[in-house]
């Protein structure tokens, strides 16, 4: 099923029925108000919504999964002109550490130099220079909307304005709910094995195309723009349609590293570590880029 969320599209995610999530009442402590402490401490550093304006804590309750508290979020996103309210329920772990279903160390700094302990930057498409002050870490479904205006209108914007200050890396994470993402995304992960520079290529013209897509249409602009591009195309072709250990090497690092740190949906901005949730608002995510570049100059000044 796929769910969309004022500006985001979601990961479709079932509990475990089994032991561990056995649905009966839980006796476990949600009162702590180390839970709330540590929850609001995550919340304020790594949840920068569209509007700016920063996520609230309703409640904490003890839920019908054994072991998990839940959580009850309220904040608003920006969607066009409007800025719309959200409610949201998370689970976390009766002893404060893990958000729930994607087991979220919350003890994870998101600081620059701790981010990229757990993701790689290295081997994966990059914009920019990977030394730049700020570095933009995008999680991208390719059939996703609002996908396409994150990959091609905001980096844009955010290259134009502010350079080789910023560098942009690409993540895969197709959703099971779109038909033709992991197509795309096995097709441009062959275009960039065999050319990294073409890459960006490939996903503009596909996102700039996104709406009138289908498998087949997708197949046959892969293949031209190969051919377009010089690339060789018995080895992409067989790339492409064998899924090469190394395309799906690729998107499984994605995948896993989007496990790792809680990502729930397309498209997920981290801002050297910082995620941005809902990442559509483009004067949000070029405020955030030039507070953190203006930390690195400070920095570099003393």
């Amino acid at each position: 099923m796929k769910l969309h969320l004022f500006g985001t599209c979601l990961i479709s995610l079932v509990l475990s029925q089994g032991e561990v999530f056995a649905q009966s009442p839980n006796q476990a402590d949600c009162s702590s108000g180390a839970i709330r402490e540590g929850l609001s401490e995550y919340l304020k550093v790594n949840a920068q919504t569209s509007s700016g304006d920063p996520v609230q804590i309703v409640s904490i309750r003890p839920s019908n999964s054994r072991g998990l508290c839940v959580a009850k979020l309220e904040f608003s996103v920006s969607r066009e002109t409007k800025t719309q309210p959200v409610n949201q329920l998370i689970y976390i772990s009766s002893d404060g550490k893990y958000l729930f279903p994607s087991f979220v160390n919350l003890s994870l700094s998101s600081s620059r130099q701790n981010f990229l302990k757990a993701v790689r930057v290295d081997g994966f498409p990059i914009e920019g220079k990977i030394n730049a002050p700020v570095l933009v870490v995008e999680f991208s479904d390719f059939q996703c909307p609002p996908c396409r205006q994150t990959g091609l209108e905001i980096r844009k914007q955010v290259r134009q304005r502010f350079g080789e200050n910023v560098a942009w890396v690409y993540k895969w994470l197709p959703l099971a709910s779109h038909n033709w993402a992991k197509s795309a995304a096995v097709g441009t992960a062959c275009v960039y094995i065999q050319s990294p520079s073409q890459f960006w290529n490939a996903h503009d013209l596909i996102l700039g195309q996104q709406s009138t897509l289908s498998e087949d249409t997708l197949q046959t602009l892969l293949l031209r723009f190969a051919g377009q591009s010089g690339l060789d195309l018995k080895a992409f072709n067989q790339c492409n349609h064998g899924q090469e250990l190394a395309g799906a090497g690729l998107l499984s690092t994605s995948r896993t590293e989007s496990v790792e740190l809680g990502v729930l949906g397309t498209p997920s901005l981290f801002i050297n570590g910082k995620r941005v949730a809902y990442p559509t608002n483009s004067e949000q995510v070029e405020k955030l880029i030039a507070e953190e570049i203006g930390k690195a100059q400070l920095k570099k000044n003393n």
